[in-house]
């Protein structure tokens, strides 16, 4: 595609971000975003094979009620995309310099700052008529859990066979409460993952780590009333084993909002966080998150006062951890997921399957095995020969196919 025209391409990847740049002459500049196409064409196709973005896509699929913004992206979707429409989306998006909010952490001179800001950031020219527009404008996206129990595998071509296993629970608070529920809702998860790594990987043995974690991504900031989310059990294990320790999980989940945690338990449970809390106060990337997510949240829309909204987080945090007992945590667990456990999940599994290509050649290796014991004769391995030719020739005419579609 680049032959005879001056055209560099140069593709970076950081810890965070994939990037193209290069350059080109303009007479070149269509064969340029030809390339950029193509390789973000490669980069699609690669997410699409590999097995764990397959699974998560259709676990938040299934999760949030079929909504498009979760469904599974696909290459006949990569090939309607309108390149003029997908530019001119983003020049709109980060036209107007009033809408930006820079967030900077560390150890850094305000006063060697500013002059940067101006010259780089202020001088973003902005449009006629700039509106600053308003969380509350925000549609929320129309997705709701399942109301009854699903259960499905996953089946997915993979070589090792391991299975990765998500049971996701519902979460519902209302949004006057939402600052002390989202605590209520860390310390639920915690005190989750240590029963659950207690009883499948210390007392069954049959799974390496146990991880419980909340989502709350969905939830548009001008949402009111009730606040969706959920909270995801996550675990792999051998195939077999997986129908099994979904119940025990379950069963255990069910036995904690019954009874409780034991004293022992919720000590172990509010010393993490203490000390998890105490050690996130030394990073720069914790208290990055936390100017983000005050920015973001439905309270600094409501007064502006970033130092406030930090105050109220604290304090809410405060209260929490120092209300929490044996019986508050058993009832927080009751409050904010189904009860019992059991009336409202998901359980989703992905089951892996060996490529179709190697479950072909299962059979001829077999037949392999007869002809070399049986016969152990020239025309034996003339027929085995003939066996594999014809395979790899299918194997190369399907793969021409696919890629022709």
């Amino acid at each position: 595609i680049l032959a005879g025209k001056r055209v560099e391409l140069k593709p970076s990847e950081s810890s965070f971000w994939r990037s193209f740049s290069g350059d080109q002459s303009p007479e070149d500049i269509e064969t340029a975003m030809a390339a950029v196409m193509r390789m973000t064409r490669e980069n699609v196709v690669a997410q699409i094979r590999d097995p764990m973005y397959a699974f998560s896509n259709r676990v938040r699929f299934i999760n949030y009620g079929r909504c498009y913004l979760f469904a599974p992206f696909t290459m006949r979707e990569f090939r309607k995309v309108d390149p003029e429409a997908a530019c001119s989306h983003f020049n709109h998006s980060y036209c107007n310099p009033a809408e930006f909010t820079l967030c900077l952490t560390g150890n850094i001179e305000p006063d060697a700052l500013m002059p940067l800001l101006e010259k780089y950031a202020a001088s973003i020219p902005a449009p006629e008529a700039p509106r600053k527009r308003s969380v509350m404008d925000i549609t929320p996206f129309p997705y709701r859990f399942p109301p009854r129990p699903v259960v499905e595998e996953v089946t997915v071509p993979m070589v090792s066979p391991i299975a990765q296993v998500q049971i996701t629970l519902p979460v519902e608070m209302p949004r006057s409460r939402a600052r002390e529920e989202a605590v209520w809702v860390l310390l639920c998860c915690r005190l989750l993952e240590t029963r659950l790594m207690q009883l499948m990987r210390f007392k069954f043995g049959e799974v390496y780590t146990v991880s419980v974690s909340p989502f709350f991504g969905a939830v548009a900031p001008s949402a009111d009333g009730i606040i969706s989310g959920d909270i995801a059990v996550g675990f792999s294990c051998s195939p077999s084993n997986g129908k099994g320790l979904v119940q025990a999980a379950l069963r255990e989940i069910c036995a904690l909002q019954e009874e409780g945690p034991t004293e022992k338990d919720l000590s172990t449970v509010l010393t993490l966080e203490r000390r998890e809390h105490e050690t996130q106060q030394e990073e720069n990337s914790y208290w990055q998150e936390l100017m983000v997510a005050g920015y973001q949240s439905r309270s600094f829309q409501d007064h502006g006062d970033l130092d406030l909204t930090y105050t109220q987080r604290e304090e809410a945090r405060e209260k929490v951890i120092g209300s929490a007992t044996s019986e508050t945590v058993k009832e927080a667990l009751k409050r904010l997921m189904p009860f019992p456990a059991t009336k409202r999940y998901t359980a989703i599994t992905m089951v892996p399957r060996l490529p179709w290509a190697l479950r072909l050649l299962l059979p001829l290796s077999s037949f392999a095995g007869s002809v070399n014991s049986r016969l152990r004769s020239r025309t034996g391995f003339m027929i085995l020969a003939g066996a594999s030719a014809i395979t790899a020739i299918g194997v190369a005419v399907l793969r021409c196919t696919a890629r022709r579609r």
